[in-house]
């Protein structure tokens, strides 16, 4: 519907708009300047009526591809093996256990776990080893786990009057890491 009347676009109208559309690049500039996770953001090809061309499951992976690259633009090879190279966090990711999966992997989740995973690390001393894992469903997520050391210890006295000066919130804790890649 036309901004501001009751009525439907015309043909001609959709025309103009299609001549003079953003480009993906302008569109992705746009987005930039709201503060909105790229994880809310869909990008949906729309057939201009003049077209004959026909949106499909095609179409649909394709106006992604070009709005947010490739899973292609995130695969490093070394010594034969496969990894995900995190650019933000510098990071490789084995993928070998899920290198048939590798094609589901959505590049704007995983340029977005990417970016949680800087943060993450950013508290920790020493970071983990990121891998894939799936949580038993299809989904495959970006996962890790680590210890954080409390300092000074915090020592722990049981009903029977033990005291405990290591363990498990006593000297550290622990800390998980998840971030879905795929839908």
């Amino acid at each position: 519907v036309l901004s501001g009347t009751n009525r439907n676009r015309t043909n001609a109208e959709m025309a103009r708009l299609a001549e003079n559309g953003a480009t993906v690049a302008e569109m992705k500039a746009i987005l930039s300047t709201y503060d909105i996770d790229e994880s809310n953001i869909s990008v949906i090809p729309v057939k201009n009526p003049s077209s004959n061309y026909e949106i499909d499951n095609t179409a649909f992976a394709k106006a992604n591809e070009l709005f947010w690259g490739s899973i292609d633009d995130y695969v490093i090879e070394e010594g034969g093996a496969k990894y995900i190279y995190l650019p933000v966090s510098q990071t490789k990711v084995d993928i070998q256990k899920y290198a048939s999966r590798l094609d589901e992997i959505e590049p704007r989740l995983l340029k977005s776990a990417d970016e949680k995973w800087s943060d993450f690390c950013s508290s920790l001393t020493d970071a983990p080893t990121l891998s894939l894992q799936t949580n038993g469903s299809t989904q495959l997520f970006l996962y890790a786990s680590s210890f954080v050391k409390i300092d000074p210890p915090r020592p722990k006295t049981l009903e029977d009057g033990t005291v405990l000066t290591s363990g498990c919130d006593v000297d550290h804790r622990h800390v998980f890491f998840t971030a879905p890649v795929t839908k």
